[in-house]
């Protein structure tokens, strides 16, 4: 009994001179990374080499000042700092980023990874690779291509509204689709058609000013890894409803033969794709429904009478319609990119014919028909029906 008590006791005083983390970390010794970028660069050894940009947070400008008030930080380039390095791969380049930081990096905070748009058209594999490799990264992160500018652009830009620019980048997301477009998104569509992602740019593009930061307003079409060309205008929105990750918008709408427009906002919203066969060959449908609500008119219509929504109804379903149709006609005809999934459709609706033409599955895709389908429906037209 005896020597069983002074086990214990002995494991008790032990205890007393282990107290603390192995591997703790003081808040003042890490460097946080909010943002990575990376471009091509040409270096000694390998003239395909690239640039890597780390944006990091500076703890100190976003705290609050003595008085207790929130700093005048915001929007300005003091908030954050940018160490970059080259290397021939991107561990080399990533690596001498870090090394000139006098700080342990820590990758689990970064939210967005920005590239540079002639490394997207050199293939972005080797930077997925290392992402899903590195237990130190986050597959949550937003992964974007910078639109005809490099990458280093956009990790310089502060954004006037946050004091981290790369929050602004999860807001505009959020606020213009369903998805996340995160690098595990990228990496799950690649398995199942062509991947996609937004395309970043500076304010007031081709002439940016530091004062207006950066919008999200194409997307970044591939072919596998390789980025392969942009969608804009219309065709975003289009290319969104072909996907049904189209979220709240609004939009106004010309009714033939009555001046002026009617603008409605989406309230809700879904895509329906469907396969059929018809001599062997696969044919879609794409439908998509919208309930929408009217908040301007300045027509002639009369928002009272029934006839008359029937015409705004169908007025917002053709807009819709042709934004939906030129966007497939670019995907298909030229780019020959498959980012709205139509490939797996198909597999799954009929695997035997899918693995028949997989080794040129590109030249049948351009004559898949695609047969789009539009409903949309006014559910309020306001408390003043006619044109005030």
């Amino acid at each position: 009994m005896r020597i069983q008590w002074g086990r214990i006791v002995f494991l008790i005083v032990i205890c007393l001179f282990m107290t603390g983390c192995w591997d703790a970390a003081e808040i003042d010794e890490l460097a946080i990374v909010t943002a990575s970028g990376l471009d091509l660069a040409k270096t000694q050894n390998d003239p395909s080499g690239m640039t890597a940009y780390l944006q990091i947070a500076i703890p100190s400008a976003l705290g609050t000042t003595s008085g207790g008030t929130p700093s005048s930080t915001t929007g300005t380039t003091g908030t954050f700092s940018v160490s970059q390095g080259t290397g021939n791969d991107v561990v080399e380049a990533l690596q001498a980023a870090m090394s000139k930081v006098s700080r342990k990096i820590i990758l689990s905070h970064r939210r967005v990874m920005v590239l540079g748009e002639d490394f997207a058209k050199n293939g972005v594999g080797n930077i997925i690779d290392e992402i899903v490799r590195n237990p130190g990264s986050r597959m949550r992160t937003i992964l974007l291509i910078t639109y005809h500018n490099p990458a280093s652009t956009i990790m310089k830009l502060p954004y006037p509204l946050e004091r981290i620019p790369q929050e602004a980048v999860v807001g505009f997301v959020r606020e213009s689709s369903k998805m996340e477009f995160t690098v595990k998104d990228f990496v799950e569509e690649s398995e199942h058609g062509d991947p996609f992602t937004f395309g970043i740019e500076p304010m007031g593009f081709p002439e940016p000013s530091e004062d207006n930061g950066f919008v999200l307003q194409h997307i970044a079409v591939f072919q596998n890894e390789k980025l392969t060309g942009w969608l804009d205008g219309d065709d975003v929105d289009g290319f969104l409803w072909l996907r049904g990750i189209i979220t709240s918008r609004y939009s106004s709408n010309q009714v033939p033969g009555h001046p002026g427009f009617v603008d409605t906002r989406m309230l809700t919203s879904r895509t329906i794709r469907k396969v059929t066969w018809a001599g062997g060959k696969p044919q879609v449908t794409i439908r998509a429904e919208a309930n929408e609500n009217i908040v301007e008119n300045d027509t002639d219509l009369n928002l009272r009478k029934g006839s008359d929504i029937q015409l705004v109804e169908a007025a917002a379903s053709k807009q819709i319609e042709d934004n939906m149709k030129s966007a497939l006609t670019k995907l298909q005809q030229e780019y020959q990119a498959d980012p709205i999934g139509l490939m797996d459709e198909i597999y799954r609706s009929n695997p035997r014919w899918w693995h028949s033409i997989q080794n040129h599955w590109r030249e049948e895709y351009t004559k898949v028909p695609v047969q789009v389908q539009v409903e949309v429906h006014i559910r309020r037209s306001g408390l003043i029906t006619p044109n005030v």
